[in-house]
This record gives C-alpha cells, structure tokens and sequence, in this order.
C-alpha cells in the first residue's frame, strides 16, 4: 500500500506540474492571474466542502434526505408529488361515566357501557423527508431530474466548477491594453529612449 500511494502522489504532482508549466508563461497578464486563482478557489472550495452544492455532502446515511433539502438545487424543487404520512389528531378514546380511558376497540368500550370515539386522523404530503432514508418522493419530474442529476455532478466536480469560471471569466473579463503593460512592467527600451 505504501508502494501504491507513492506513485499516485508522484502522478498526481507530476499532473499538477505539468499544468503548471502550460499555465506558468500565461499568468504574466493580470486577467490570466486573476482566472486561475478565482478557478482555484471555486475547484478547492467544491473538493473541501461538498455539501454547498449537493445538500447531502459527505453524508451516507441521511445524505439523500439531506440533498432533498439543500444545495445548490435541492431534489424537492424537481419533485411532483412527495409521500403521504397521517398524523394522528386525537386518539381513540372510551367514557364510561366521568372517566376517559384509551381504547382501540369499540366492542370493548360497549362491553364497558361507555361511549366510543374514533381516532381523527389527518393526512398530509410530507415535504420534511425526516427519517425516510432517502425515500422523499413519490412522483418526480424525470426531465428535470436528470437535468438537475448532471448540473450538480458538473459544479460537484472541481474539474467541472473550475473550468466554467475560467469561460465565464475569460468571456466577461476585458483584456488588457499595451498601457496596461506600461503600468505593471515599466517603461520598454524605446520609450526610455526616447
């Protein structure tokens, strides 16, 4: 295992360097520097913490109830019909005379002489998805699912965040001018010349 680890960091830093090396002669320009330290931040941020844009995170057990809830775009926003659960209002009860007592069979409360009152129940779409194990929904809208299914494993992948800030940036960011260059690396030999 030790063997095996070594050569996955040296691959990986050799990756990272080579990298490097491409994008070592671009960041003489400050648009260039200032994409890939924002590209960096984006792809570190979404490697480090996870759950800002797939609710569930690192979470296996409550993970999918989590990612129901929360992110970037949470799974209830593309779900139809969520599951029912009844909720008990009043419970069933039994009074004989002045006393109430709880009973779920009206042949016993009659056996008593009393007088037998149903449960009242209430019924409801839950949109908690408390304890469900990953169980939220009921319907979901397949189009919309798959949609959102391949945006969030897009900006859930450093790779992915990363390079759409880099386009998005590279296409908003001006480019910079000759005075630019003036300003940041000097007068050049013709105008100290001059």
């Amino acid at each position: 295992m030790p063997i095996v680890g070594g050569v996955i960091v040296q691959c990986f830093t050799m990756v990272f360097v080579a990298g490097i090396q491409i994008v070592g002669p671009l960041l003489a320009i400050r648009k260039n520097q200032f994409i890939v330290m924002l590209s960096l931040a984006f792809g570190l941020g979404v490697a480090m913490e996870p759950h800002v844009i797939s609710g569930g995170g690192l979470a296996s057990f409550h993970g999918k109830n989590l990612d129901f809830q929360y992110g970037l775009w949470p799974g209830k926003m593309v779900c139809k019909t969520a599951f029912t659960s009844t909720t008990v209002v009043s419970p069933s009860s039994c009074l004989v005379g002045a006393v109430t007592t709880s009973s779920t069979d009206e042949t016993d409360c009659s056996a008593l002489g009393g007088t037998w009152t149903a449960e009242v129940t209430t019924s409801a779409e839950d949109w908690t998805c408390v304890n469900n194990n990953g169980r939220c929904c009921a319907d979901w809208d397949k189009g919309l699912k798959g949609l959102r299914t391949a945006t969030v494993v897009i900006f859930r992948t450093p790779y992915g965040i990363a390079v759409i800030i880099a386009c998005i940036l590279h296409n908003i960011l001006p480019s910079e001018t000759d005075d630019d260059d003036f300003a940041t690396k000097g007068p050049s030999a013709e105008t100290a010349a001059a």
